[in-house]
C-alpha cells in the first residue's frame, strides 16, 4: 500500500514536535540575547510563528520529496492525495521514492500548507478578539469553537486514517511511504469513538453555555424594561414621576402623598372612582 498507515502519522508528528521544540528553544534564546528581555517578550508570539515557518520551509521546500525531519525518520513524505489515490499500490521498492516525487505537492500548495499550519492559532486568536463583541463569541470564545473543529478532525482521522491536521485536510495533503515497510496492524478506530464522545460533550457544553447566557440576557432585558416602564410612569395627580409608588385596591399607581391626601378628601380612586380608604393604600417597597 502506497499510503502511510495511521501509526506513521503519529510517529512522524511526535518526532517533529521533539525536533521542533529544540529548534524553537534555540531560536528564542538567540532572539532574547539579541533583542533583550523586554523586546523579546513583546515579540514572543511572532517569533514562535517565525520559528515554525523556518522549520517547515527548511525541510519541505529544499527537496523534491516533501519531508519534515519527522517524516524522514519514519520514511514518509507529503503528497497530493488527488494524485496518489489513483495509484494505491506499487510493486517494486524502488518505486516508492519515484512515487513520492511524482505525487509531491506543488510549490504553491506547500507554501500554503506552511502558512496555514503556522499561522492558524495566531489567526484564531486575532479573530477571537475582533469577534468578541458579537452575541455568540461574547459567550463562547473562538478558541473553544476551534478546539471542537480540531477534535472533529482528529475523530475523522482516527476513523479514516488520513488528514491528521486541519491544514492537510484543507489542502488535500496526505503521507505516503518512501520505502517499503512492514504493514502496521495497529488501528485507532476504538480511540475515534472516545474522541467522538468528547466531541459531543464539548459541543453540548458550548451550546448549553450559549443558550443559558442568551436566556439570562433576555430575562435581564425584560426586567430592565419593566423597571423602566414603572419608574418612568407619571402620577396622574401631580403629573410627575412616581415618588414612593403606592397602589389602590383597584391597582392604579400614584405618589404616596398624592393619593393619601386625595382619599382623605374623597374616599375613592381618582382614576376609576372605586371606593378606596386610606388604610387600603399599599406602598410598593420593591419599586
Amino acid at each position: 500500500n502506497l499510503l502511510a498507515p495511521q501509526p506513521e502519522y503519529v510517529r512522524a508528528q511526535h518526532k517533529d514536535i521533539e525536533i521542533f521544540s529544540y529548534f524553537k528553544r534555540s531560536l528564542l534564546e538567540a532572539a532574547e540575547a539579541i533583542l533583550g528581555h523586554r523586546g523579546f517578550m513583546q515579540r514572543a508570539s511572532q517569533l514562535g510563528i517565525l520559528a515554525e515557518v523556518l522549520y517547515l520551509a527548511s525541510t519541505l521546500l529544499l527537496d523534491p520529496i516533501k519531508q519534515t525531519l519527522g517524516m524522514q525518520y519514519v520514511g514518509t513524505a507529503l503528497c497530493d492525495y488527488s494524485k496518489a489515490r489513483q495509484v494505491r499500490r506499487v510493486l517494486v521498492s524502488t518505486n516508492y521514492p519515484k512515487a513520492a516525487r511524482m505525487f509531491s505537492p506543488s510549490f504553491v500548495r506547500t507554501v500554503l500548507y506552511i502558512a496555514v499550519r503556522s499561522c492558524t492559532q495566531w489567526f484564531v486568536k486575532k479573530c477571537g478578539n475582533t469577534l468578541r463583541k458579537s452575541s455568540f463569541f461574547s459567550v463562547v470564545s473562538l478558541g473553544e469553537v476551534w478546539e471542537v473543529f480540531e477534535k472533529a478532525n482528529l475523530c475523522a482521522f482516527l476513523f479514516s486514517g488520513i488528514y491528521d491536521e486541519i491544514a492537510k485536510r484543507i489542502l488535500g495533503l496526505v503521507l505516503i511511504k518512501v520505502e517499503r515497510t512492514r504493514n502496521a496492524t495497529l488501528a485507532y478506530r476504538w480511540m475515534g469513538y472516545l474522541v467522538l464522545v468528547q466531541l459531543f460533550i464539548s459541543t453540548y457544553q458550548i451550546a448549553k453555555q450559549y443558550f443559558l447566557s442568551s436566556l439570562n440576557k433576555q430575562l435581564e432585558t425584560q426586567v430592565t424594561v419593566e423597571e423602566t416602564q414603572v419608574t418612568s410612569q407619571e402620577c396622574p395627580l401631580c403629573m410627575s414621576s412616581l415618588s414612593f409608588p403606592s397602589s389602590t385596591p383597584c391597582g392604579h399607581l400614584f405618589c404616596w402623598n398624592c393619593i393619601f391626601k386625595a382619599v382623605q378628601i374623597s374616599p375613592q380612586c381618582p382614576s376609576c372612582r372605586q371606593t378606596c380608604l386610606p388604610q387600603q393604600i399599599l406602598q410598593l417597597r420593591n419599586l
